[in-house]
């Protein structure tokens, strides 16, 4: 069997995995929008320390002019996720007119897990994939009793109703 090996970071309740894209509190997956993802990286590799507003302008928006308030957004969009530590404070410190600084005690840490075969997934009904690469959705058989509103078409990215 081979071994995957996953570095990750730990603070608070957050287990924040960059290589996979997650983040997660207590186990419970968090989405993030693509550039809040890429300025927690960012803060929580240079824990501690002041990163400054122009390193991480540089960083997220490479080659493009964006004005100061896409990144205060970003910011805002990463503490409201984040919330406040066990002891009330802020996870991402502001420094004025400098930058910011994440101020939480990050944990780094590696773990090897098993590579998963794609023929080891289950499928929605139990039953084991043969050769498919992705999980096929098997849906019931309709009622001759729904009306058009009720039926739906099933493509390789997902469903739509027919109208």
């Amino acid at each position: 069997m081979e071994l995957k090996t996953i570095s990750f970071f730990e603070f608070g309740p957050f287990r924040f995995e960059p290589s996979e894209h997650w983040l997660r509190r207590d186990g419970q997956a968090i989405s993030l929008a693509p550039k809040a993802f890429e300025l927690l990286v960012l803060l929580v590799e240079n824990d501690g320390r002041l990163v400054s507003k122009d390193q991480i302008m540089r960083a997220l928006w490479p080659s493009s002019f964006v004005e100061e308030a896409n990144l205060t957004v970003a910011i805002s969009v990463l503490r409201k996720v984040l919330g406040r530590g066990a002891d009330g404070s802020q996870y991402i410190e502001t420094v004025p007119k400098k930058g910011y600084r994440f101020a939480a005690a990050v944990t780094q840490a590696v773990s090897a897990e098993p590579l998963t075969d794609p023929a080891e997934l289950p499928k929605r009904d139990g039953s084991l994939l043969t050769s498919d690469l992705h999980p096929t959705f098997v849906l019931p058989e309709p009622s001759r009793q729904l009306s058009l509103h009720n039926r739906w078409a099933v493509f390789a990215g997902g469903c739509l109703p027919l109208f």
